[in-house]
Formats: C-alpha cells, sequence, structure tokens
C-alpha cells in the first residue's frame, strides 16, 4: 500500500480506508520520523472513523493522541503541507472538544501538498 491511496482515501472521507491503507506502510517501515508521523495520521483518520459512529470519548482521545505525535515528528519528510495539516486538525479538535459548530463532517480537514505514489523509507 501506498501513502497517496490513504490520502485519496482520506481527502474523500473514508477514513476506515485511509487509516487500513496507512498502516500497511507503517508496519513495514523502518524507525523514523516518517514512520511516526505517519501513526498520528493513522490516529487522525481513525478518529474521524470515531466520530462518524458517534464514539465522542475515542475521537477525543485518538485526536489527542494523533495531534501529539504529529507536532513531535514534524520533520518528517512527507509529501504533503505537514503545517496545514497540523493547523486544520487543531482547529477541528478545539471546535469539536469545544462543542462548536465547526465540528460537523463538512469541517474534516483535507490533506494537500504533492502527492506522489510510494511509501515511506
Amino acid at each position: 500500500m501506498f501513502i497517496a491511496e490513504g490520502i485519496r482515501h482520506f481527502n474523500e472521507g473514508e477514513y476506515f480506508e485511509a487509516h487500513e491503507a496507512w498502516e500497511g506502510v507503517w508496519k513495514n517501515a523502518t524507525e523514523s520520523q516518517e514512520k511516526h508521523f505517519l501513526q498520528g495520521m493513522i490516529m487522525i483518520a481513525a478518529a474521524f472513523h470515531h466520530h462518524r459512529r458517534k464514539e465522542s470519548a475515542g475521537t477525543a482521545k485518538l485526536l489527542r493522541r494523533g495531534l501529539h505525535i504529529l507536532a513531535e515528528y514534524n520533520e518528517a519528510s512527507l509529501p504533503i503541507d505537514k503545517e496545514d495539516f497540523l493547523r486544520s486538525v487543531t482547529v477541528f479538535y478545539e471546535d469539536f472538544t469545544s462543542g462548536r459548530e465547526g465540528s460537523s463532517e463538512r469541517g474534516f480537514p483535507k490533506i494537500k501538498g504533492h502527492i506522489e505514489d510510494h511509501g515511506t523509507s
């Protein structure tokens, strides 16, 4: 599986499928910044899947953990706009935890950047 496949699924709102595609890459990746950042992306995708199932506790926990990992490993070399992704997920998390309207599905972040079909190193 490739990172771009997961990004396509994520941007189309197919969060479970994105999680599955990235997990295949993550399991086979060597220890690196990229592997950890990808783990954060997996958690974010899982959080949005939980959100759709109206599982608020799981959504909040996975968003919090995923955001922590994304921030810690933001030096990862991945073909996405990491800053934009981190910022948009943070806004979603803040809206979600405060109960503001921005946490609806139309407010789900998208992944931007130069996306190629490749795995991690």
